[in-house]
């Protein structure tokens, strides 16, 4: 992609109002995120960005993201937290592997376990 392309998408992309944690989620998501944030003591910021790039891989690589009327991109979001040292970056980070991982983990009824 041409230099030029990649500056002004970069730019328009900026002008986009994003909402916050409480305005993008169900009561369900946000009291999840909000308890969870309470328990390591970090922004629910370094939750909730980890948490939709989660769930966007497990919407698979035919889904899309409608960001506003004229902008929709493929289901492949990446997050970082970027933050000072001290700042519980890798408590929220462990939580959201830990959350996936039980998310994903298949159960042992439908796998046909005997016990």
């Amino acid at each position: 992609m041409a230099n030029s392309t990649l500056r002004k998408r970069f730019k328009e992309a900026q002008k986009v109002n994003f909402p916050g944690v409480e305005e993008s989620s169900n009561t369900f998501i946000h009291d999840f995120i909000k308890a969870h944030c309470d328990a390591i003591g970090c922004p629910r910021e370094f939750l909730f960005f980890p948490f939709l790039s989660t769930f966007a891989g497990f919407m698979g690589s035919k889904a899309v993201i409608k960001v506003h009327e004229e902008w929709k991109e493929p289901a492949i979001l990446w997050s970082i937290i970027a933050a000072c040292k001290g700042e519980r970056k890798s408590p929220a980070l462990k939580r959201d592997q830990r959350c996936s991982f039980l998310i994903s983990k298949p159960k042992n009824k439908s796998m046909g376990s005997s016990k």
